[in-house]
């Protein structure tokens, strides 16, 4: 019996060794996991928690795929290797639509607070530093905006 389970671990690591993993993949699968979850959690406040639902299990499976069998075409290649960037603009849609029905508070207050206890005082506060810091001179911008600023 032990040695049965020990085969079947080493076939099952051999197989996660042949994967096509890329960067990317683990926080963008974790990312819809997460939301898989919460949209069954949630499933009852959600108006369209069903075609939410699929769209998900539909971005998880292409990723799925690509790591099973890498793409030969060209094209798919590329797809692959790029995919990200279309995911986040399709991630931040639905956020904008799902967010609501999850936690249907305001809450800028909280954000406020915890960009607070990050930063040690307000990011604006920060930034605006920075900003005076780096950009505080028509040097730093362009040399031909400073003689256009200066007349000189």
């Amino acid at each position: 019996m032990v040695k049965k389970l020990q085969n079947s671990s080493g076939r099952l690591l051999n197989s996660l060794k042949n994967l096509d993993i890329k960067i990317y993949d683990i926080p963008t699968l974790s990312y819809l996991f997460i939301w898989i979850i919460l949209i069954f959690i949630f499933w009852k406040r959600i108006p369209l928690a069903f075609p939410f639902l699929i769209c998900h299990l539909v971005l998880l499976s292409f990723i799925l795929i690509w790591m099973i069998k890498p793409p030969q075409l060209k094209i798919a290649k590329v797809i692959r290797n790029y995919y990200a960037v279309p995911y986040l603009f399709i991630f931040f849609g639905f956020l904008n639509h799902l967010i609501p029905f999850i936690n249907p508070g305001y809450i800028d207050q909280q954000l406020i607070h915890w960009d607070h206890w990050l930063f040690g005082q307000h990011p604006t506060v920060l930034l605006q530093r920075c900003q005076d810091h780096m950009f505080g001179t028509d040097h730093f911008l362009c040399p031909g905006f400073h003689l256009h600023l200066t007349g000189h």
